[in-house]
């Protein structure tokens, strides 16, 4: 099990965002995590990536704890995280902004030697896997709202991550958009273990092995696609306003 999760608790004031929640995610499985608005669930991405301290319980990442690690710690273990709103440096060019990933920070952009050179072959990489590649010179701020998307998990790849974590990957997007961002997700599909929130159903019905269904911080189902989707509690709370 690459990622597991014991009675995590996460409390706000006297709000429970996440409330027992035992959670495994197996390595190289795609895991989709859906439910109401103020489920938890980007709650639960940002205890995994240490963005968030539990209120009690535990998060093992390949058997060993993190969940008391900051998320600089984390993120060297090897989980990334793409953000709902993209986070990417506006004024720095798209190829400047992966190199910033593959190098953990902005320093890298002055590295030299051996290691510069292992980090632009790095980037020419995620370039390429991001379909971004003829617009490496291009400052991001000229970037559409999509692509500026494919930038944001761009320089979450660039740090070869075992686990990805995707926060609302396809949101704000046009269908042509989205389609964009699911072929960059099957790209990567056995290859890095990902975990997404997303309320596209069409996108979690075509990509998840299996769907975790998040109400009120505790998990109400799980399953296959299929599964989720003939589960008479989910239709109730969740798929029925989701198509």
């Amino acid at each position: 099990m690459l990622l597991t999760t014991r009675n995590l608790t996460k409390h706000f004031g006297g709000v429970a965002a996440i409330q027992g929640l035992d959670f495994q995610v197996d390595a190289l499985e795609t895991r989709a995590v859906i439910g109401p608005n103020g489920a938890g669930k980007t709650t639960l991405l940002r205890l995994i990536m240490g963005e968030l301290t539990p209120t009690r319980g535990e998060i093992f990442l390949n058997g060993q704890p993190i969940h008391h690690l900051p998320s600089h710690r984390i993120a060297r273990l090897g989980i990334a995280k793409a953000f709902q709103i993209p986070q990417i440096f506006p004024s720095l060019t798209v190829a400047q902004n992966v190199q910033a990933g593959v190098g953990h920070g902005l320093a890298s952009l002055w590295l030299n030697g051996g290691r510069q050179a292992q980090i632009r072959e790095r980037v020419a990489q995620v370039l390429d896997q991001i379909h971004l590649a003829d617009k490496a010179d291009l400052p991001a701020s000229e970037l559409a709202h999509g692509e500026q998307k494919r930038l944001e998990i761009g320089l979450a790849l660039a740090q070869s991550p075992q686990l990805l974590l995707l926060d609302e990957p396809t949101a704000g997007l046009s269908h042509a958009e989205t389609d964009e961002i699911m072929q960059l997700i099957r790209s990567l599909q056995g290859k890095t273990t990902l975990v997404m929130v997303e309320h596209d159903m069409r996108v979690v019905m075509s990509l998840a092995d299996t769907i975790s269904v998040l109400h009120f911080g505790q998990l109400l189902a799980q399953g296959t696609p299929q599964e989720i989707r003939a589960n008479p509690k989910v239709q109730e709370i969740y798929l029925s306003q989701h198509g």
